[in-house]
């Protein structure tokens, strides 16, 4: 798949209302999770279909061997938008660490969905061989 092929899909998902699911949406941080989750930011949630759509971003696409499926990492070329999401721990209502990628994956029951990421998690996973870089779209 390109770029175009990909972002058509999310466009999709994002038409259907399905791409920001609740667990990832800061409008629902009041709710407490049992495990650790992002949340993107208010900037990029309010913003994330003209972000999505104005294609100003590189995307790598990582084959994930613990899922047997695909993870794609959003890079951002626009530095306005640098705070993408945050981590929120266990239990909590308030955010914590800054995330700074985007991510994308296509679960088998929610379908195209996006989150955050810190980009040492995903070094790190690299590292211990879980993604393996599959393409990087620009």
């Amino acid at each position: 798949m390109d770029k175009d092929e990909i972002i058509n899909q999310w466009t999709g998902s994002i038409e259907n209302g399905t791409f920001l699911t609740p667990k990832h949406d800061p409008n629902n941080l009041s709710t407490a999770y049992a495990s650790f989750r992002t949340v993107l930011t208010p900037q990029m949630s309010s913003s994330l279909e003209n972000f999505i759509h104005s294609r100003n971003f590189s995307i790598n696409v990582y084959l994930d061997n613990r899922f047997n499926n695909f993870y794609y990492e959003i890079l951002s070329s626009d530095p306005s938008y640098s705070r993408l999401a945050n981590g929120v721990p266990s239990g909590s209502i308030q955010t914590g660490s800054l995330c700074d990628r985007l991510v994308v994956v296509s679960g088998s029951q929610q379908g195209w969905h996006i989150m955050g990421e810190d980009s040492a998690t995903i070094n790190q996973e690299i590292q211990n061989g879980r993604f393996v870089l599959s393409a990087s779209l620009k």
